[in-house]
């Protein structure tokens, strides 16, 4: 992967599944900086530490192979809200997202979110959609059918989570970002910030990862050309 280059348009996504990765994580942790062990050790709780240690391994080991450094070399920045960035190589962007043993690593050349979710998981749809969208988002989701209520509300969720990670905002946005569940739909976002235009600047990429699993891109720029791969070391 040395010299690899992502298309203007491309995003890479690494699948990555921690449970497969359990005789590799000492591998992984050589991957890490002085910082990154300082956070690993104020994890208590073994699942959560291990997929720290995973997702960062392994975004550090593809930064590196892309930057064509040594992973621990790469200096990974915070903005004001919480969301990493690239200082010394701004014209790279990535994302992660996990749930359960499952994380995402998305990698692109625009600015780019990425949110996966358990479809499994209980889940009180109408308690949440009242809370964290608007009216006309609710009606769009009751129409419909009892059946493909929960898909579609997965749907519109991490699409939603995904834009908003891109952005740095964080729930905070939740608010003033109206996206659509509709299946299929690159230009998901409705409007964003009360202006209906800025659904031109984000195009959506609807995935399954794994089974049981949901995920969705957002990414800043024209088009959107996926590119979804395992992760092995």
């Amino acid at each position: 992967m040395p010299g690899t280059e992502l298309a203007p348009n491309q995003v890479m996504v690494q699948v990555v599944d921690t449970t497969q990765l359990a005789g590799k994580l000492q591998e992984l942790k050589a991957f890490l900086s002085s910082e990154d062990l300082a956070r690993l050790e104020r994890y208590s709780v073994a699942a959560p530490r291990e997929m720290f240690l995973a997702a960062r391994g392994v975004l550090r080991f593809l930064l590196g192979q892309l930057l064509d450094t040594e992973p621990a070399r790469v200096i990974i920045a915070t903005h004001e809200h919480g969301k990493p960035f690239l200082p010394d190589n701004p014209g790279l962007f990535f994302n992660i997202s996990h749930s359960r043993t499952l994380a995402l690593i998305a990698l692109a050349r625009h600015p780019v979110g990425v949110d996966v979710e358990y479809l499994p998981r209980h889940v009180d749809f109408a308690a949440v959609m009242h809370r964290f969208f608007s009216e006309s988002e609710r009606e769009e989701w009751s129409r419909f059918s009892v059946p493909s209520q929960q898909h579609a509300f997965f749907r519109g969720w991490t699409r939603k989570e995904a834009l908003l990670k891109a952005t740095g905002e964080g729930i905070a946005g939740l608010g003033h970002t109206l996206i659509s569940f509709k299946p299929d739909e690159p230009r998901a976002l409705r409007e964003r910030l009360g202006d209906p235009s800025q659904s031109q600047n984000w195009v959506f990429g609807d995935f399954c990862p794994a089974p049981d699993y949901q995920a969705a891109i957002a990414l800043q720029a024209p088009a959107l050309q996926l590119s979804l791969q395992q992760f092995s070391l």
